[in-house]
């Protein structure tokens, strides 16, 4: 006996299945060294297109890439979005590669000059703050030690 459950959840499976051979947009995941997934689950290039892991699902493809990121931390796996060809091989769009590297100081940026000057200015308060504290605690210390002598004059003069 099937229950409603189960009927649901069969017409769900069926409803995934077709809608995975009519969508043209579906899911790879690419490492830091631009190698793609495959189904076998090892890093190849792009050029092997029917042999590459895809997903028409995108949580799918999310949670292949948190199983892979916790089994290799090294690893920086983006999602990439490639739409299917006629012959059912996903069409890579070759990505731009800059032969420039940038090798401006990251401390020559304008924000981190500004984020470093208040933090300068911050701790320049902290710095007076704390004297003025060790200030007041001095002077509170004096006052102390006066009224204490002065007790203890206004004491022996009592005695007399």
């Amino acid at each position: 006996m099937i229950t409603e459950h189960a009927r649901y959840s069969i017409r769900l499976s069926c409803n995934q299945r077709s809608a995975v051979s009519s969508m043209s947009i579906v899911y790879l995941l690419q490492n830091q060294h631009r190698q793609y997934l495959s189904k076998s689950g090892e890093w190849i290039e792009g050029d092997a297109g029917l042999a590459l892991y895809r997903s028409a699902f995108k949580d799918e493809a999310i949670n292949q890439k948190v199983e892979f990121s916790v089994k290799s931390a090294e690893l920086r796996i983006s999602i990439v979005e490639a739409s299917l060809g006629k012959n059912g091989k996903p069409e890579l769009v070759p990505h731009e590669q800059s032969d420039e590297v940038d090798l401006t100081p990251i401390e020559s940026a304008p924000e981190i000059a500004a984020d470093a000057d208040a933090d300068a200015d911050a701790d320049a308060d902290a710095d007076k703050f704390q004297e003025d504290i060790s200030s007041n605690q001095e002077q509170a210390t004096e006052t102390e030690n006066e009224t204490t002598d002065l007790f203890a004059a206004n004491d022996i003069q009592e005695a007399v």
